[in-house]
């Protein structure tokens, strides 16, 4: 059973069932399911005979088994209304469970089985990437009937063969509680990766003590130590590898072991260990993965380290895996008969720093398969001496190598008159695959004789330079055709035959050119072009292909998504920048290969002058690896002073966004917006620089600048200079703690600098400071911030008076430590909104005296305070008889989740509200009466509570007290109103009263 993609599956069993139901399911499969709380239930744990569960990428899955229900009926042995007898214990019949990308699971078994299930016939058991599981096991099911010696569980797993565990970082052991492992001799495969908090599973002590810790340092090896001489499969990680490849285990603990795999060894030194391979006799296959080894095998004399350890290596397979800083696998001079002459199987992938494969004398006589891909700096595959030797090669696949101009090499002039005429055979090659090879030119440049008696399968694909196969004589005779694109299977791919391996590759060539001129010249008209919908022009975008006169000359939008057509790890190659001088909008979005957008370096300055570049809107997304915007400061060749909007996020390897040349010319920047980045400063200070001299900057359109989550930034530019920006309305600073912008950047701003808006999180600059430097500020915003009063700096009450009144909008949000808004004294006659979400010291809002200002004031809501009493307060001014506040402009008023507020405002007062069309009450248990006064709503149309309306909660009968002023005729008018669907509440009345 097979369920995939899924997204609206919540369920899969039926609650009834009959009996037999699903007894021969073997296999099941469950992937992309979305909304999957748990997998199997309770009364379906019995029903499978040997069940072999997957489950992956499942977001919403926190259970695997739930055991959430009535189990008296099954203790008791009663189904239904029918007793029947139960097993004491039922067995699972489940063999293999394989856990995978499950960011939710919380558990595998919701909860102990206590004795009602067996799991004992588990044999496999693989979890990986389940961020916040934490144990493996409950205690029933891992002891399976054993039982507890001196209160530590012993864990018995009678068929458990295969045990996994990667990428678990909440994982601590497989139970919480003391216990040790007991496996039987069938546990042949044991393997432990980027489990960070795990400890060992604890082996037994002597020790007396019952309060003697037992240390979490103990390697991951000591929990299967019974078992270690049976192992044969081995994965490791850290520590615990370097235990074994440093020696620290007696001879012949591995005797079983054939294959290891080492993955991340940390600071364990260039060369990987060796020599101490030769304390594993039997070892097979050896797999490095994510290490910072230079080097393999060591420049030494193999005979040697034979003489002191006394074991050869019989090694058949080797798998060298994304090994970044790998230079080579051995020396010129290394005796490899013991070792790479053995080898069947060789794989190696994602090792960008390797120069040579092999050098020129290595010989692999037994190879059968050979694998590279994704090795950048690799020139040629093998030199022609070794070449020679693999006569048993039958498979050989070559793929994403930038840097490969041919796979059989020469190496020499000394070498091409030595073998002149000389002749290869791969006997034995069956399939050869070429994949993705951009400046590929053949299979071979010199004058050889290739022979392939065997070879059936011939795959070459997005390979735009190969002309030619080989330039010497080529026989293969059976093979009749080329496969194009590599495919399930060889029916699904486009084959080409034209008679004889090179005049195919020939014809190819020039076939493939023609397309491609063809589409090019299609979609060079396009307006809109999104890289995605046309991997056919990869080759184009590679500068394999001429482009066509006036090429994308009506392009105004580009996308640029999943880095798929991406070369070189450049978005935009220096052959396509010219050709793109009326793009307006640039969007580079996931890609992980890309590392620069613009390559300013494969252009030269020439007679023509600077390209001008007609890019207003510039977004890049999730890039990770991108390192620079351009590769040179483009000064003298590319101008880019038509940038409207630039928008960056997720760019952690990103230091700067401008060059110094490009940061002088944005005239017409309106927007900059930078989020989760690695920013250290947004313009790159110039290298030749006058370090005396003041470089300014000039963004006179510049209306917004937001800065979140840079926690490397440190300042806007890093040498002495100014900033003219005089338009600035929005700066919104969030998360950035490093960063020392305003104390050097606004020195020089004067009052009349008209910023519209400013939000302050956990800041770094004086408040005091930065509301002098924007002294018309309309919107200012505070976000998790710590202090007791917002305007609890040192400023003159003059100051602060002069720039709060222009405000409009404030917004004050999780501010936990607020105790005051602000002083008593100060005015908020210009503001229209204002918001306190999540603020739980403020047991008041405001005084009398500040509610008085806000004549202006539209909307009011505030949220989320447990200590909120009341919203305007008598306290700290002068005592009256009656307190009297003109709310004029308020339209709406939001009160929501204020569990002690027990009013408005508590002194005697007289409230209006002439603009008052809605109330919303939500949460507030404890507000029983609005004031203490008159209130003055005529235009109130609905009040909200608990999202009904306010007919449900009023009183049918209010108390009236008329203001003078309220005419008799008014009342008599208000009477065939209606006020939230509730005829006859008159505009003012005395206590306004809710009821709950």
């Amino acid at each position: 059973m097979m369920l995939e993609g899924m997204e609206n599956l919540n369920s899969i069993w039926p609650q009834q069932l009959s009996s037999d139901s699903f007894s021969k399911l073997h296999y099941m499969i469950i992937d992309g399911c979305n909304k999957l709380v748990t997998v199997l239930p309770f009364h379906m744990l019995g029903k499978f005979q040997n069940l072999e569960l997957t489950v992956g990428n499942c977001g919403s899955v926190e259970y695997i088994f739930d055991l959430q229900t009535d189990e008296s009926k099954y203790k008791h042995g009663v189904i239904g209304k029918k007793k029947k007898h139960i097993p004491r214990v039922v067995d699972a019949r489940i063999q293999f469970i394989d856990l995978e990308k499950l960011p939710k699971l919380k558990h595998i078994w919701s909860k102990d089985p206590q004795g009602i299930f067996s799991f004992k016939n588990v044999q496999t058991v693989s979890v990986c990437e389940c961020k916040t599981l934490k144990s493996v096991f409950p205690a029933s099911v891992a002891t399976s009937l054993a039982q507890p010696r001196n209160d530590i569980l012993a864990f018995k797993y009678p068929q458990l063969t295969n045990l996994y565990l990667d990428s678990l970082p909440e994982l601590k052991s497989s139970y919480p509680g003391k216990h040790t492992l007991q496996t039987t001799k069938m546990l042949t495969s044991f393997g432990v990766l980027s489990c960070d908090k795990l400890e060992a599973f604890p082996a037994e002590t002597t020790s007396q003590d019952p309060r003697q810790p037992i240390s979490n340092k103990q390697p991951i090896l000591s929990s299967v130590k019974e078992v270690i001489p049976y192992l044969e499969e081995l994965i490791l990680s850290g520590e615990d590898a370097n235990l074994i490849l440093h020696g620290k285990y007696p001879m012949d603990t591995f005797r079983n072991l054939t294959e290891l795999w080492v993955h991340d060894m940390g600071n364990s030194g260039d060369e990987f260990p060796y020599w101490s391979l030769h304390r594993i006799p039997y070892l097979k296959t050896l797999t490095l993965q994510l290490s910072p080894f230079k080097g393999v095998f060591p420049n030494g004399s193999l005979p040697a380290l034979e003489t002191q350890i006394g074991t050869d290596v019989q090694l058949t397979k080797l798998q060298l895996l994304a090994l970044s800083e790998l230079e080579f696998i051995c020396k010129e001079g290394f005796q490899l008969d013991p070792v790479l002459q053995m080898l069947e199987y060789l794989e190696i992938e994602g090792c960008s720093s390797l120069k040579n494969l092999v050098p020129f004398s290595a010989s692999f006589s037994h190879l059968t398969f050979l694998q590279v891909e994704n090795c950048s700096r690799l020139e040629y595959l093998v030199a022609f001496s070794t070449a020679k030797s693999l006569i048993q090669l039958t498979r050989m696949i070559i793929s994403n190598r930038q840097m490969i101009e041919e796979i059989i090499s020469k190496v020499s002039k000394e070498a091409d008159e030595r073998d002149q005429n000389q002749e290869i055979v791969f006997s034995q090659l069956k399939t050869l695959e070429l994949l993705d090879l951009p400046i590929l030119g053949s299979f071979c440049s010199s004058d050889l004789v290739f022979k392939f008696p065997s070879l059936e399968n011939l795959i070459v694909s997005q390979c735009p330079k190969m002309k030619i196969f080989s330039k010497g004589v080529i026989t293969a005779p059976k093979l009749w055709k080329l496969l194009v694109e590599k495919k399930e299977t060889e029916e699904e791919g486009e084959s080409f035959w034209a008679g004889d391996l090179n005049t195919t590759i020939e014809n190819l060539f020039t076939n493939k050119v023609a397309e491609i001129a063809q589409v090019a010249k299609l979609v060079c008209e396009s307006e809109q072009l999104n890289l995605v919908s046309h991997p056919e022009l990869k080759e184009l975008w590679h500068g394999d292909t001429p482009l066509p006169d006036k090429c994308f000359s009506n392009l105004k939008t580009l996308v640029v998504d999943k880095g798929e057509l991406v070369p070189n790890s450049i978005a935009i190659p220096s052959n396509l920048l010219s050709f793109l001088n009326n793009l307006e909008e640039l969007k580079v979005q996931n890609c992980k290969s890309v590392e620069v957008i613009f390559d300013v370096k494969g252009l030269e300055v020439t007679d023509e002058g600077t390209i001008s570049f007609g890019l207003k809107k510039l977004i890049l997304d999730q890039l990770p690896n991108l390192k620079h915007v351009w590769n040179k400061d483009p000064q003298g060749i590319l101008s880019f002073q038509s940038f409207q909007k630039v928008i960056v996020s997720k760019c952690k390897s990103l230091k700067c966004l401008f060059p110094s040349s490009v940061a002088k010319c944005l005239m017409k920047l309106g927007k900059i917006d930078i989020r989760d980045c690695g920013l250290e400063e947004i313009v790159e200070k110039d290298e030749d620089e006058n370090e005396e001299a003041t470089k300014k900057f000039v963004f006179h359109r510049l209306i917004t600048l937001r800065l979140w989550n840079l926690q490397k930034l440190k300042n806007f530019y890093p040498g002495r200079h100014t900033l003219d920006w005089w338009m600035l309305k929005d700066l919104d600073i969030y998360d950035c703690n490093g960063f020392e912008m305003l104390t050097s950047e606004f020195q020089s701003y004067r009052e009349t600098h008209p910023l519209g808006q400013l939000d302050i999180p956990i800041y770094p600059q004086p408040l005091s400071f930065v509301l002098k430097v924007f002294p018309n500020l309309e919107k200012l915003s505070f976000v998790r911030c710590y202090f007791k009063e917002i305007l609890s700096f040192e400023i003159s009450h003059d100051v602060a008076h002069r720039i709060l009144a222009r405000l409009k909008e404030l917004p004050v949000l999780e501010c936990s430590g607020l105790e005051n808004l602000v002083p008593s004294s100060i005015s908020f006659s210009n503001l229209t909104n204002l918001k306190v979400h999540n603020c739980h010291g403020l047991e008041n809002l405001f005084t009398y005296s500040i509610g008085k200002s806000l004549v202006q004031l539209k909307v009011m809501n505030i949220s989320d305070g447990r200590k909120m009493e009341e919203i305007v307060s008598a306290e700290g001014d002068d005592h009256q008889s009656e307190y009297k506040i003109v709310f004029r402009n308020l339209n709406s008023l939001k009160l929501v989740r204020l569990p002690g507020l027990a009013s408005f405002f508590t002194g005697p007062s007289s409230l209006r509200f002439p603009s008052l069309e809605l109330v919303t009450v939500t949460e507030c248990p404890q507000l029983k009466r609005f004031c203490e006064g008159i209130i003055s709503a005529p235009k109130l149309k609905e009040i909200q509570v608990a999202d009904t309306t306010v007919k449900k909660y009023i009183k049918e009968k209010f108390v009236q007290d008329m203001d003078p002023q309220y005419s008799e005729e008014e009342e008599n008018n208000n009477e065939e109103n209606e006020v939230g669907n509730v005829k006859g509440v008159p505009g003012k009345y005395l206590g306004w009263s809710i009821l709950w």
